[in-house]
């Protein structure tokens, strides 16, 4: 049986545009369509199939199609991405101002870059999904 899910959301894919020019994430490349527009692919982190509401840009990558695929089909080794990703500072916060989590693919190291609008809300959403422990909730 096939499965279709609508197209990632217009207003989240704008947003990627304007962080990252098409650009990738991964190997920061990337072309223009005939159209003009900035070709890249939209990966979500947290599967659509788990949390098909969360269309918002901290829960896509803007990757090309060669990054896309391996990150799709390939070996991924990530060491606690999201304590990586919650370490993350931006300028204001003590930064360095390219904040990138380092993980494998394809068995070659590389980082994941984010813009700072990017990471504070990919750090939003992991906070949201995060269940809290009765410790937390009752400080």
């Amino acid at each position: 049986m096939r499965q279709e899910w609508e197209c990632p959301d217009p207003v989240v894919r704008q947003q990627l545009v304007e962080e990252y020019h098409g650009g990738c994430q991964i190997c920061q490349e990337g072309f223009q369509k005939r159209s003009g527009e900035p070709f890249f692919i939209s990966k979500y982190l947290v599967s659509r199939t788990k949390a098909r509401t969360i269309d918002r840009l901290g829960n896509v990558l803007c990757l090309c199609a060669n990054c896309s695929a391996k990150f799709q089909h390939g070996a991924v080794e990530m060491k606690d991405p999201d304590q990586q990703i919650l370490a993350l500072r931006t300028i204001a916060e003590g930064g360095t101002g390219e904040p990138a989590i380092a993980f494998r693919l394809c068995g070659e190291d590389q980082l994941i870059v984010f813009s700072e609008r990017h990471l504070i809300d990919l750090q939003e959403l992991l906070k949201e999904l995060t269940p809290q422990h009765p410790a937390d909730a009752e400080a």
